[in-house]
């Protein structure tokens, strides 16, 4: 160890930065509850409610969520669903 160097923290940061983060986490949990504006949802579009038919597309995945199908043994698992449905 150096002679005269501290490596401790003063315990007053430790603090400071444990209330801060406290007070982060408690905003973040707080924000949804914080009554902001509702908004509508827009209304379908009448060709769509009126439709016969459509056309749905296997767009694929992202690289993340393909690997994670890929561990549970089913790459088409969304597609193959919605389809079943």
């Amino acid at each position: 160890m150096l002679k005269g160097v501290d490596r401790k923290i003063p315990r007053g940061k430790v603090v400071e930065k444990r209330a801060l983060y406290a007070s982060l986490a408690l905003a973040l949990l707080l924000a949804p509850c914080s009554g902001g504006q509702q908004v509508e949802a827009p209304p379908i579009p009448a060709p769509i409610i009126t439709a016969k038919k459509v056309f749905i597309s296997n767009g694929g995945v992202d690289s993340a969520a393909l690997a994670a199908f890929k561990r549970a043994g089913d790459s088409n698992g969304p597609y193959n669903r919605f389809y079943a449905a």
